[in-house]
């Protein structure tokens, strides 16, 4: 769960029918959650650092390092805009190494190699 509470009845329905008439990807919909207000308020503690923070935790299961936090926070800082970031890390190489990750895993019962990853 994106924003780590059970959704409410409205939102829940107004998703599930973007994805089901097409409108929107599950990915799709799941990215829109990365850049709300509540994430960034509630989740994030309505910090640009928190907000890194949470991205890392959310996206690619670890803390920030000093230089990706550093680096988003000034782009943040900058007057960058969260989507923008959490686009970026959202389609980072690493991110998509967590999520073969995740399929070798779920599916296979085993970690993707260094070659399988590639």
């Amino acid at each position: 769960m994106a924003l780590a509470r059970d959704p409410d009845a409205g939102g829940a329905a107004f998703c599930l029918g973007q994805m089901q008439g097409g409108n929107v990807s599950p990915e799709e919909a799941y990215s829109t959650f990365l850049y709300m207000d509540e994430m960034y308020n509630v989740r994030g503690g309505g910090t640009n650092a928190g907000y890194v923070a949470v991205m890392y935790q959310q996206l690619l299961s670890r803390a920030p390092d000093t230089a990706g936090l550093n680096y988003w926070v000034q782009r943040l800082d900058a007057g960058e805009r969260r989507k923008a970031i959490s686009d970026s890390i959202w389609l980072s190489p690493e991110k998509y190494n967590v999520r073969v990750q995740d399929a070798f895993s779920l599916l296979l019962g085993r970690s993707a190699s260094d070659a399988e990853l590639q």
